[in-house]
């Protein structure tokens, strides 16, 4: 599968990860190219309305928002995740 970045600002999010979350990262990507809409826990959950959530766990937790179209995975956004929810901030901006 396919994995596209929808925007530059996600693309730079995840450019910008230093070790080990960096590798962390581009080792998530790749099982999302492998396994697609297959991927689920503990890598990846669904958010509800066709977005799920990536998941890089670590000292420092990351989240990549991604959906699927035409059989590719977009990457809409990635953040730093800092509480227990996925703060609303994060959500409205996938939606606009």
């Amino acid at each position: 599968m396919q994995v596209i970045f929808f925007n530059k600002k996600a693309e730079k999010f995840l450019q910008s990860l230093k070790e080990p979350l960096g590798t962390r990262a581009d080792q998530s990507l790749h099982l999302l190219k492998e396994y697609g809409n297959n991927l689920r826990m503990p890598y990846s959950k669904p958010l509800g309305g066709e977005l799920f959530e990536l998941r890089i766990v670590g000292s420092t937790h990351i989240r990549i928002i991604y959906t699927f179209h035409n059989d590719s995975a977009w990457i809409l956004h990635g953040f730093m995740k800092k509480t227990n929810k996925i703060p609303r901030k994060e959500m409205s901006y996938t939606q606009k």
